[in-house]
C-alpha cells in the first residue's frame, strides 16, 4: 500500500506566511510605539521636574496623548504624589472649538500639587505657569457616578472649595496647543491653592448658588484682573461631574468618597506676575465672600 504524503495547497502557504509578516510587523510597530510614547513622556516629566519649557511632539495623536499622559503622572508621581482627585480642562465650548475638540478633558491631581491658602508662591516656579480662578467639588458617595443632571450630582457630593489653580503650559514660546498636547502634560496641572471647605446640602439654594456665584481675581493694587461666574462652566459647574463620570466609566473606573474634581476655568487666566493676587468668591458661602490669597516673591 502506497504512503501518500499530504499535501498543503501553495495558496494556504501563501496566506500563512502573510500573516505571520503581519504579526512580524505589529510586534515592531508596536514596541516602536510603545518606545515612543516612554520617550515622549520622559522628556516631558524632565522639563515638568527641572522647570525648563520643552519642545511639542510632532504628531501626537489623542490616543497616543493619553498613553502619554499616564507614563508623564507616572514620573512626575516621584516628585508629586498619588492621584487625589482629578482636574477637568476645555470645559468652554468656545475653547474646545480652538482647539478642535467638542469635549472636556480630563487630568489628574496629584497631592503635593495642592497646597492651602494663603500661599506663597516662589516667582518663576515652573515653566510657563499662568493663574485663575477655580473650584473644587469633593465626591460624598457613589450615587454621582449615575446621576444624570445636576441636582442628582448635589446629592452625592459633600464640599467645594474655592480654587485658585496655578496651571503650567510646559511648552516653549510660540507652540501651537491642541488637545492632545494638553492632554499629554495632564491638562497643565502644577499647582493649587485651596481657600475654606464650604459644606453644601442637596437643596434648590446650594443648586442655583453653585451656578450664580461669581470668581474675582485683584491684584495688590486692587485692580481687577478677571472674573467669572459658576455658570460659565459648562452652563453648571456639576455638569463637570456629569461628564467626568461618564468619562472614567468609558476607561473602567469611577468616581470614589473622597475624591476632589477641579471643575475648571471659571475666569480668564491670567498672566503671573510678581505681588499679591485675591480670589473673591462671592455668593458661594452663606457667611459671604470669601477669599484665596497668593503672594508671588
Amino acid at each position: 500500500m502506497k504512503d501518500y504524503k499530504r499535501k498543503i495547497p501553495w495558496g494556504v502557504i501563501i496566506i500563512t506566511a502573510g500573516f505571520l509578516v503581519f504579526l512580524l510587523l505589529l510586534y515592531i510597530l508596536t514596541g516602536h510605539g510603545r518606545t515612543d510614547i516612554e520617550d515622549t513622556a520622559r522628556r516631558l516629566a524632565d522639563g515638568y521636574i527641572k522647570e525648563y519649557p520643552v519642545s511639542p511632539p510632532e504628531g501626537l495623536t489623542m490616543e497616543n496623548a493619553l498613553a502619554v499622559q499616564m507614563e508623564f503622572i507616572h514620573k512626575i508621581g516621584r516628585v508629586y504624589g498619588q492621584a487625589v482627585g482629578y482636574k477637568v480642562g476645555l470645559t468652554n465650548p468656545v475653547v474646545q472649538a480652538r482647539f478642535g475638540v467638542d469635549e472636556p478633558v480630563m487630568g489628574f491631581l496629584l497631592e503635593r500639587m495642592l497646597r492651602p491658602s494663603p500661599a506663597t508662591v516662589p516667582y518663576g516656579f515652573g515653566t510657563r505657569l499662568m493663574l485663575e480662578g477655580d473650584l473644587i467639588v469633593e465626591i460624598k458617595d457613589e450615587s454621582v457616578n449615575t446621576a444624570g443632571t445636576p441636582r442628582e450630582v448635589l446629592k452625592g457630593i459633600s464640599r467645594v472649595i474655592p480654587f485658585v489653580e496655578l496651571p503650567d503650559l510646559v511648552y516653549k514660546e510660540g507652540t501651537k496647543v491642541d488637545a492632545p498636547l494638553v492632554v499629554a502634560i495632564n491638562v497643565g496641572a502644577r499647582l493649587g491653592i485651596l481657600g475654606e471647605p464650604i459644606e453644601v446640602e442637596p437643596t434648590d439654594e446650594w443648586l442655583e448658588r453653585l451656578s450664580s456665584f461669581r470668581v474675582v481675581l485683584y491684584d495688590e493694587d486692587h485692580t481687577q484682573l478677571a472674573e467669572g461666574s459658576g455658570s460659565d462652566v459648562m452652563g453648571h459647574p456639576l455638569n463637570v461631574i456629569i461628564w467626568l463620570s461618564s468619562h472614567l466609566k468609558r476607561q473602567g473606573r469611577k468616581l470614589k468618597r473622597g475624591d476632589m474634581v477641579s471643575v475648571g476655568s471659571i475666569t480668564p487666566p491670567v498672566e503671573v506676575k510678581r505681588g499679591r493676587v485675591r480670589a473673591v468668591y462671592r455668593g458661594l458661602a452663606e457667611k459671604g465672600d470669601v477669599e484665596v490669597k497668593i503672594t508671588f516673591d
